[in-house]
């Protein structure tokens, strides 16, 4: 008897020795702020085993590379570690990123090799994410990117919004200027802005205006508009400066050798009450103190810094230049076909409808009568899209893609046609989209796509980047990328009708 018990005790001190190390192990890593794919082994090629939401929590057990097997309460499996966070980070304190340069590269990933997403200027705030062998990412007009911190200063707390000066005004340059609730194309309706009409401006995001009109707000884009400065400008633009520097010297006189009265943190703003040479005298809390003006950025630098970059309706060509033209854009898929899904989860039906949506707002701006396939998530058939552009006898028909490949390490943007006519327009459109985006240029190719194989229309199918690329994904999808590429779009379709 006492021998089973033996055996007994032996076979429960092996279970308990087996589960132990389960029991013990902590959960040390979080999914971070988007769903991502667990997959069945270390790479993008391997099956996707389960969907895991943001904020799971997991427990790494090894690593491959760049790939982590970790386990969640019910799966186990690999998922790329640029996609999860420890649980300390997702806690930590806000972080602001001042930027001490003007165009500061944001590169998409941490070496002064990768492409460039986006620049900063002098003083420019934005919300800090991790840091990196001498690098930070930060996240810039919703879009996460890389800046050296050799151009930075840190500090804590969250960045403070971009506004204009009181005097700035936004003047509308088109016949009609749809007012928005919310800086986005898919926001409320709340109103018309007609050619001519002039609102002052309260901040701007991204290429949005917020306008105060009859004393409420409302946004409008700001493509189809200029900015102007009133009468009190060139006292206006100067009435702040931006610190950019931590620790930075106020001091009781305008030299460098001037008792120092106070110190001031990299991305606080103070009123301009004077100038001596190349100092200015600021108000604080107690008095006035002198800056030198290579350690801070003013409004009217931004002022200036916005003008070299904007991009304005006189550029792209000039209003009603397209009268009397139908396009036809086609968003690829809907509905129930969702097209590729990106890694990071994407849609192309949604992206393509963005895109879509944006394009055939500079084209109706420049005077073209544009008809879209579908404006909605639903389904049509592909008879039906090309049938619609023979109904309208359409000038151009333009069907709006992202691509996709087992093989996510291809990238690139690529035009296709079927028919020798409709070589001319695949060729303008893709030589002047290549000029605006950073991408992969694969060229003009002949490609035995329904849409342009069985159009009598002179038309052409637009891959706009790798959804299955993770890098080339995060740019496409962003804001900019969007308004770039529809750009070129653009200014290749006004090239092909000879303006």
């Amino acid at each position: 008897m006492a021998s089973n018990y033996q055996k007994i005790f032996f076979v429960l001190l092996l279970l308990f020795a087996m589960i132990t190390p389960v029991q013990a192990a902590s959960t040390d890593l979080q999914v971070g702020n988007a769903d991502v794919n667990l997959r069945q082994g270390p790479g993008l090629s391997y099956p996707v085993l389960v969907t895991l939401a943001s904020g799971t929590p997991l427990t790494s057990l090894e690593r491959s590379g760049d790939w982590i097997k970790v386990q969640s309460k019910h799966d186990q499996g690999w998922i790329a570690s640029w996609l999860v966070t420890t649980p300390e980070n997702s806690t930590k304190k806000a972080q602001t990123v001042v930027s001490q340069a003007d165009k500061l590269n944001v590169r998409m990933e941490p070496n002064f090799s990768a492409p460039i997403l986006a620049q900063l200027y002098t003083g420019d705030q934005t919300e800090l994410l991790q840091e990196r062998d001498g690098w930070a990412q930060i996240n810039w007009n919703n879009q996460k990117g890389w800046v050296s911190k050799d151009y930075i200063a840190i500090k804590n707390g969250t960045p403070k919004p971009t506004t204009a000066t009181d005097s700035s005004t936004f003047t509308v340059v088109v016949d009609a200027l749809r007012m928005r609730s919310e800086p986005s194309l898919d926001a409320k309706e709340i109103g018309i802005a007609k050619y001519g009409e002039q609102f002052p401006v309260i901040s701007q995001q991204d290429n949005w205006v917020e306008i105060s009109v009859n004393g409420s707000t409302a946004w409008l884009y700001s493509f189809y508009g200029s900015f102007s400065q009133g009468a009190a400008a060139e006292v206006a633009d100067q009435n702040y400066t931006t610190v950019i520097y931590n620790e930075t010297n106020v001091r009781a006189s305008a030299e460098t050798n001037g008792e120092v009265i106070a110190r001031v943190h990299a991305g606080e703003k103070y009123p301009i009450v004077g100038m001596q040479g190349d100092w200015y005298e600021i108000q604080l809390e107690n008095g006035t103190g002198f800056v030198a003006n290579w350690v801070v950025s003013t409004d009217a630098k931004a002022q200036q810094q916005q003008e070299d970059t904007k991009i304005t309706v006189h550029n792209t060509g000039q209003q009603g230049v397209l009268s009397g033209k139908t396009i036809v854009i086609d968003p690829g898929h809907g509905g129930q076909d969702r097209g590729t899904t990106g890694y990071r989860g994407t849609d192309e039906k949604d992206v393509t409808l963005k895109t879509a949506a944006l394009l055939s707002a500079k084209l109706q701006a420049a005077g073209a009568n544009i008809v879209l396939t579908r404006e909605a998530d639903e389904y049509v058939t592909l008879r039906k899209r090309v049938s619609l552009g023979h109904q309208v006898n359409a000038d151009a028909f333009i069907s709006i893609h992202y691509d996709a490949n087992e093989n996510s390490s291809i990238t690139g943007s690529t035009t296709y046609y079927f028919h020798d006519n409709q070589i001319n327009l695949a060729t303008s459109i893709h030589q002047n989209l290549m000029q605006k985006v950073s991408l992969n240029d694969r060229g003009v190719q002949p490609g035995n796509y329904y849409v342009v194989r069985e159009n009598r229309q002179e038309a052409v199918l637009i891959e706009l980047g790798f959804l299955t690329n993770p890098s080339e994904e995060q740019t496409v999808t962003s804001a900019q990328f969007r308004e770039q590429a529809t750009l070129g779009i653009y200014n290749g379709i006004l090239q092909y009708f000879g303006y």
